[in-house]
């Protein structure tokens, strides 16, 4: 029997070394499950293991966004704004800009 994603990714998990990208990975398929606790759960896990884990703001922003959490996703849009100008990560800031102009535009109505 063929294993799926979720399980090759959580065998693929070493206690007490945390690998962003596999933790990163981990949250993307429980968001793709529509199991936001997972995901949620998952994307704080990148974050303690890596502040400077830029993917992850506009992901974990986008899924605030989504679970009616609009205070914590305009506080993540604004954090990986600053962390991707401060890295000069030109085409990230442009996203979570992009992202962060999409979430105000919405809270408006």
């Amino acid at each position: 029997m063929k294993e799926s994603r979720l399980e090759i990714l959580l065998t693929s998990l070493i206690p007490g070394k945390p690998d962003t990208f596999i933790l990163y990975a981990l949250a993307l398929e429980y968001r793709s499950m529509n199991r936001s606790d997972l995901a949620l759960e998952y994307f704080k896990k990148v974050l303690e293991a890596d502040q400077n884990y830029l993917a992850v703001y506009y992901q974990l922003g986008a899924l605030y966004q989504r679970i009616g959490e609009k205070n914590l996703a305009e506080e993540t849009y604004l954090k990986g704004i600053s962390l991707a100008a401060s890295l000069g990560k030109d085409h990230t800031l442009s996203e979570l800009k992009q992202a962060y102009r999409q979430f105000l535009d919405e809270d408006e109505f």
